[in-house]
């Protein structure tokens, strides 16, 4: 099977079953399909004693720093052994881990960022008013029965898993070896091992924070909306 067609504009194409995303660059094409739509890491480190493995050459690259004493930025969330060769994107990572925006609005002169590529097109289209790129992906529907719930392939995959019980992301944290359905889940769940606190309430002059997004909702309930 392709995995991938260069179309007329250059566009290089995701021909995953029912994904069809583009990409203007071959190598972000193939570095979605190994992270969305397989396990595949074929980029090995080099050390014997390290047995680490990458999706990609970057991925790789970026992981070697650690082997390098005079250049080791790492993080210290747990799970992450994430490397960097300065102190200033060892901070900009760090975002990633608080749930702190990472993506920057395109628009020159403005400096806002958000959390999801869907969240930046929402406010070009709102703030800067311009159009919204219309997506290509096919949405499928969960054929579960009484579950009307559609999405791309991959959210497809992770929705199901809530129907199947099926919890194939472990927590790594020492003693825990917690199970999720979704890697965002155990992306909150690990909030707790950190004591990271990421989800403030924005009532006026309350000062409650906590690592899970759900959370809020239950506290602004119980406090707040009486």
């Amino acid at each position: 099977m392709h995995l991938f067609v260069v179309h007329k504009s250059r566009d290089t194409v995701c021909e995953y079953p029912d994904c069809g995303k583009k990409f203007k660059l071959l190598s972000a094409m193939r570095k979605h399909y190994r992270i969305i739509h397989t396990d595949d890491k074929p980029f090995a480190c080099p050390h014997e004693e390290c047995g680490q493995r990458f999706i990609d050459k970057h991925d790789l690259k970026s992981h070697l720093v650690c082997h390098e004493t005079d250049r080791r930025f790492a993080c210290d969330f747990i799970g992450c052994q994430k490397v960097y060769i300065n102190q200033s994107t060892l901070e900009t990572h760090k975002r990633i881990h608080l749930n702190k925006p990472t993506i920057k609005c395109t628009v020159e002169g403005c400096a806002q960022r958000f959390n999801s590529y869907n969240e930046v097109e929402k406010h070009r289209a709102s703030v800067h008013s311009m159009p919204r790129k219309v997506s290509t992906r096919v949405r499928v529907a969960c054929l579960w029965p009484g579950c009307d719930f559609t999405g791309v392939s991959y959210r497809l995959k992770l929705h199901q898993n809530t129907h199947t019980g099926e919890r194939p992301y472990v927590c790594d944290w020492p003693e825990c070896g917690k199970r999720f359905p979704r890697p965002d889940h155990l992306k909150e769940h690990k909030n707790v091992h950190n004591n990271v606190k990421p989800y403030a309430c924005h009532w006026p002059g309350c000062q409650y924070r906590c690592s899970y997004r759900s959370s809020i909702t239950i506290h602004y309930r119980q406090v707040h909306k009486k």
